[in-house]
């Protein structure tokens, strides 16, 4: 499935003035953002994508919603992550001369709508659509399992992209580059996607208290040719993960 969904809407006079309306508003916030990191960028400051994103998340979040303007962000902030990537591979001389990699640039006209898939609904005839909701794909995933006797339990997914499955703890800029996530503490890269379903994996059952998390402890399965699939002790991997060691090849097994 599409990460992202491309309709036509056919709307009326007054529907569109307010889509354009709406739509003004997203560029005002992506042009916003934009300027404060652009400042910190032209005084030679880190950008600060947490700090900017707060200021605008509090002057937009009335208009737009918060999760909406959250996508408007971080779109943005994944489109400065590409220029850094850009220009440290120019700077290694990784790239053609021709090419000059410039920061995010000013929105004028072309308005547009980012919307969180989980913000929004289609109304009306369903075979005129080709995507699901977000809720239509849980119910699906449910009627399936539990035609097979598989329970599906629902879970936060909050702070599961930013969780380092390795280490355990909260990176704000772990993400390098897109579907990539790497841990400041051991310098493992691993592929982002994984690293959160391996935290959702590890979520306790039942949680009362947010501040009572278990931190994520990934756990490795190893095929051996005696005992089928065995687990590797989290404590141990971790422990070569640190000392940046690689794991033991045994003769006639295969290690993941």
């Amino acid at each position: 499935m599409r990460r992202s969904n491309t309709v036509r809407i056919i709307a009326g006079k007054e529907t569109k003035a307010k889509l354009k309306a709406l739509g003004k508003a997203f560029v005002n916030c992506w042009n916003e953002v934009n300027k404060l990191r652009l400042e910190q960028y032209k005084k030679h400051e880190p950008v600060d994508f947490n700090k900017t994103e707060k200021i605008v998340y509090e002057k937009y979040k009335a208009v737009l919603h918060g999760a909406n303007v959250q996508q408007v962000t971080r779109k943005n902030a994944s489109a400065w992550k590409s220029f850094f990537e850009l220009s440290k591979k120019k700077k290694e001389g990784e790239l053609p001369k021709w090419m000059k990699p410039k920061p995010p640039h000013k929105k004028k006209d072309d308005l547009f709508l980012l919307i969180r898939n989980d913000r929004y609904k289609i109304e009306g005839n369903e075979k005129n659509t080709n995507f699901w909701s977000y809720s239509a794909i849980i119910n699906y995933i449910k009627n399936v399992a539990q035609e097979y006797g598989i329970k599906v339990k629902l879970v936060d997914k909050e702070n599961t992209s930013k969780t380092c499955s390795l280490c355990g703890e909260i990176h704000e800029n772990g993400r390098i580059e897109r579907g990539l996530f790497k841990c400041p503490h051991t310098g493992k890269v691993i592929n982002a996607d994984l690293n959160g379903a391996i935290n959702i994996l590890h979520i306790p059952e039942s949680v009362k208290d947010r501040g009572k998390w278990l931190k994520a402890q990934p756990v490795v399965y190893r095929w051996t040719n005696g005992a089928g699939w065995v687990t590797t002790s989290y404590e141990a991997m971790k422990m070569k993960a640190v000392n940046q060691e690689p794991m033991i090849r045994l003769e006639g097994t295969i290690a993941f």
